[in-house]
């Protein structure tokens, strides 16, 4: 989790979080706190409950207005199940409210945090974690099944035999009736182990790792060289590479976070349609481009005839 300085937005909120703070401390009986204080306590990293526990009452309004609760939104990363989404992990969730009214129990908490992208990045650690684990024990079961199938037949190969020999001899057969029921009861075990295993087993895709796969994408993004003046200026305004995508021609995708509700995004094409240069704008501030268009906290798709067109435009948007 970040080690962040976080202050409680009302009283309300103060005092719940000075609870919390008893809790963790040991001055309070787990007893005398309410479900939700106890819950937060142990979600919660301590010096970010010591943060908000610290703050003034003075100036604080008595609680928060409906209106006002995202500014203290926190996020819970949930426990990762073979059978889940990654997108249904991070839970965004109000502290004063609790994480039971988004249904959701301690049992099924992993962590708690103030920042949107870390709990998306420790969601997707937990998830990839979870789907090796899992892929791993439905190789294990492919493996377990076939050992099953080759000792089966190699039980019933036993069987055969002792049947033959039987049906040669009928005058011993009673020496063989004992081991083809011994064996019989062992391949009836193995074969109720195998149909155990078979109807356990679930389909499980192995997931990439995302930082060795944007590793990659930045390796593969050098190639569009010419992007390169463009790049440039978006990483020098803050904005981070987040991918590229093979299915367009020189697609780079930069991100940088505005504020705690939003995020900016600009995509960079080269050759695109006739266009030596394409670029998709997705910001949440308005903006008057060097052709007149104007951009109204949204989408804006722009065809340069250059790269030196493109860099006033981009230039100023990516200050936003």
């Amino acid at each position: 989790m970040h080690n962040v300085s976080e202050k409680a937005a009302s009283k309300q909120q103060q005092k719940l979080m000075g609870i919390v703070h008893a809790l963790q401390k040991g001055d309070m009986k787990p007893s005398q706190a309410s479900g939700q204080a106890k819950q937060m306590a142990q979600s919660m990293k301590k010096s970010d409950v010591k943060d908000f526990a610290a703050t003034k009452h003075k100036g604080l309004p008595k609680k928060v207005k409906k209106e006002n609760m995202g500014v203290a939104s926190m996020y819970v990363v949930r426990e990762a199940r073979p059978d889940m989404k990654e997108s249904d992990l991070v839970v965004e969730f109000n502290p004063l409210m609790g994480i039971q009214e988004k249904g959701i129990g301690m049992a099924d908490v992993h962590s708690v945090h103030h920042d949107h992208e870390e709990a998306q990045r420790i969601a997707a650690e937990a998830y990839k974690s979870c789907m090796d684990e899992a892929f791993q024990l439905e190789e294990k079961k492919g493996k377990v099944g076939d050992k099953l199938k080759k000792t089966i037949n190699h039980l019933e190969k036993q069987r055969k035999a002792h049947v033959d020999m039987a049906t040669k001899d009928p005058k011993n057969a009673s020496k063989h009736k004992e081991h083809i029921a011994k064996i019989a009861t062992q391949i009836d075990d193995l074969m109720s182990k195998m149909e155990r295993i078979e109807k356990s087993k679930k389909n499980v895709e192995k997931v990439e790792d995302k930082k060795e796969l944007k590793e990659s994408m930045l390796k593969e993004n050098t190639k569009h060289s010419e992007l390169k003046p463009l790049e440039d200026i978006l990483i020098k305004n803050g904005y981070q590479f987040a991918g590229d995508d093979a299915g367009f021609s020189g697609k780079a995708t930069y991100k940088k976070k505005a504020d705690d509700l939003n995020t900016h995004e600009i995509s960079l094409f080269k050759d695109y349609e006739g266009s030596p240069v394409r670029i998709l704008y997705f910001v949440s501030e308005d903006y008057t481009f060097a052709n007149g268009k104007k951009m109204n906290r949204g989408q804006a798709d722009i065809r340069y005839n250059s790269i030196d067109d493109a860099k006033k435009d981009l230039e100023g948007v990516s200050k936003l």
